[in-house]
């Protein structure tokens, strides 16, 4: 058994409640995750193999996600993500198969920087994407064919760069759009 599995196996409950940060990254882990018991994570870096993930039922208090590269299948949607209103980043892209709606994202007020890069997401409604979304990476170099092509005409016209916090007009550059810099 992978010495990570072990730690994360043998930790004590009150132990797990109390850890906000846990990055496991590219230890070769396949599988199932459950963290039910991480009550108070801030943080989650995962990018392994893993199929399925088990978060606790509270996630205000996440801010950082990471699950790149692992190997969710198509029949999962973000509904897992719903209650995670204060996230800042969120990285789903290169091999997970995640389906279905960005709306899911919609209560999250403070989320800036969002990755859906190669995933099988196919609905967007921009208008309730957070307003607080600075950056949007949705590449499909890896999967041409994955489902994300049939959004990504919407997403260039919202901005790869997320709007303007001033107009709303969608950024030129990182927090910035072309008239609000004309104006200056």
């Amino acid at each position: 058994m992978d010495e990570t599995k072990l730690k994360l196996k043998n930790q004590p409950k009150k132990n797990r409640e109390k850890e906000t940060k846990l990055n496991v990254y590219c230890r070769h882990l396949e599988g199932t995750l459950n963290l039910s018991d991480f009550s108070d994570l801030k943080e989650l870096d995962y990018r392994n193999l893993l199929t399925n993930l088990t978060l606790t039922n509270d996630l205000t208090n996440l801010k950082h996600l990471d699950l790149s590269s692992n190997n969710f299948s198509a029949e999962q949607n973000l509904s897992f993500l719903v209650g995670a209103t204060s996230l800042e980043y969120l990285y789903l892209g290169i091999y997970n198969r995640f389906t279905g709606s960005l709306d899911y994202l919609n209560e999250m007020e403070k989320l800036r920087e969002l990755n859906i890069s190669n995933t099988d997401i196919n609905e967007v409604d921009i208008n309730k994407l957070p307003k607080s979304l600075e950056s949007i990476e949705y590449s499909i170099e890896l999967r041409p064919s994955c489902k994300l092509t049939t959004i990504v005409p919407q997403l260039e016209k919202y901005g790869k760069y997320g709007r303007c916090k001033k107009c709303q007009q969608p950024n030129t550059s990182k927090n910035r759009c072309q008239p609000c810099v004309d104006e200056e």
